[in-house]
């Protein structure tokens, strides 16, 4: 009964069955396998470090009941979100390479099997292998029907989003999203993880005001549950990337420097995220130092997509400089981890020209006027909406007309963009004194 109490304290914070840990009294190595889940859940939501000895003995669950299964699940999921390495070495071998978990998995109802699938989904997304994630998460829909998930629905469908974004695969993302999730999820830690990778697939596709409206969501329910630290979900991090995009600078700054304070010490996944974004909203001289330790870091976790990410930005950044031979070699880097990832839009975009070089600045060719227009006032610092004002268009197709330029001139933000002469476009008042972000 502590076990499920506890599990549910840190799972469905929503419900309001919370344990103050510091009155909290069961047995540091207790027997109970259950408990040894539950503490485990308990410890990486609530921001501490996982204990090994006891995420090394919460395996041993799968070859008990369905509920340990179920809980054991749940504190991977957890372990998983917390970019623990050790704890999440641990989990891996067991639940990857343990020929017995396999077999113990077969001989369970096809409940417990999607489960285990939706489970070894979220380690390979963790681990950045996109096709295996995706055929584990494909799995464990066919395992079990969207009633059957139940409030855990949410589990492939982010798996599955985020594997789509990460491959390009951006139309299939978004039919992901649409996949029913039961409205008793939000009130679970899947929750504001069904809105951070919601947040990601915006991203992606350039809706920067619908990606920032998704990681400030996420953030008001975190900070509500006290559930709010960095190493759990980057909320963040993702806003500040949604501001670059649409040209809120100031805003992008202040949100990496409040996600930097609340790391401390701490110098793993979410401190590498940090570096790649804190880069892009830094001036150009700056971006190849930061982008360096970033890559050091994200390898040393084995996150190889988000280091394959800091590798392309690194290339973009070189590239820009003028540094063409760094740029060809970072392009490399990022290309052969991406492929090994299975993203490949990643690592297509890092092929740069046929000569593996950066478009060069202001070869605008392949944009219509529009394109150029819109191109031209991102670069200056507009945000989408004045760019919408003074063309008299709206902020939809503002994104969309960047969204092409990005893919055309092979940048991920506006801050990238070449300089582009200011062009008066009939009608309009584009030469009006604007406002501007630092």
């Amino acid at each position: 009964m502590l076990a499920a109490r506890l599990w549910l304290s840190c799972m469905a914070p929503a419900f309001q069955i919370r344990i103050d840990s510091a009155s909290f009294t069961a047995p540091r190595h207790s027997t109970s396998p259950h408990m040894r889940a539950a503490r485990l859940a308990h410890m990486v939501i609530g921001g501490r470090t996982a204990d090994a000895a006891v995420a090394r003995q919460v395996p041993q669950v799968a070859r008990m009941d369905d509920t340990a299964l179920a809980m054991a699940g749940a504190a991977m999921a957890a372990a998983i979100a917390s970019g623990e390495s050790e704890t999440l070495a641990l989990w891996s071998e067991a639940f990857l390479d343990s020929a017995q978990a396999r077999d113990a998995a077969l001989r369970r109802s096809p409940t417990c099997r999607g489960l285990l699938a939706g489970t070894r989904a979220a380690i390979h997304i963790r681990l950045g292998d996109i096709r295996a994630a995706e055929a584990q998460a494909r799995e464990a829909m066919t395992r079990m029907s969207p009633q059957g998930w139940g409030i855990l629905a949410g589990v492939p469908a982010v798996v599955l989003t985020l594997a789509a974004v990460a491959a390009g695969k951006l139309d299939d993302a978004a039919g992901y999203l649409e996949i029913p999730v039961p409205d008793a999820m939000f009130a679970t830690v899947l929750g504001p993880v069904y809105l951070y990778a919601r947040g990601r697939y915006h991203l992606a596709a350039g809706k920067y005001k619908f990606a920032l409206q998704d990681f400030e969501m996420c953030g008001e329910v975190l900070t509500q549950w006290h559930a709010d630290h960095p190493g759990f979900v980057p909320w963040r991090v993702g806003a500040a990337e949604a501001c670059l995009g649409s040209g809120a600078i100031r805003d992008a700054r202040d949100l990496l420097t409040e996600h930097r304070s609340l790391l401390g010490s701490r110098r793993g996944r979410a401190y590498g995220a940090w570096l790649r974004v804190r880069a892009a909203a830094s001036p150009l001289s700056e971006r190849p130092s930061l982008l360096r330790e970033a890559v050091e870091i994200l390898q040393e976790c084995d996150d190889r997509l988000a280091a394959a990410q800091a590798f392309a930005d690194l290339g973009q950044a070189h590239g820009a400089l003028g540094e063409r031979s760094e740029a060809t070699r970072m392009r490399r880097r990022a290309r052969h981890l991406a492929r090994q990832c299975g993203a490949d839009a990643l690592g297509d975009a890092g092929r740069g020209t046929s000569e593996d070089r950066p478009a060069a600045p202001g070869d605008v060719s392949g944009l219509s006027e529009a394109e150029r227009r819109v191109a031209a006032l991102a670069a200056h610092g507009f945000t989408n909406r004045e760019i919408a004002e003074r063309l008299y268009v709206t902020v939809s197709t503002v994104e969309q007309h960047l969204t092409h330029a990005y893919r055309e001139l092979k940048v991920n933000r506006r801050t990238d963009l070449p300089s582009l002469p200011l062009t008066e476009p009939v009608g309009s008042t584009y030469n009006n004194e604007r406002s501007r972000h630092p």
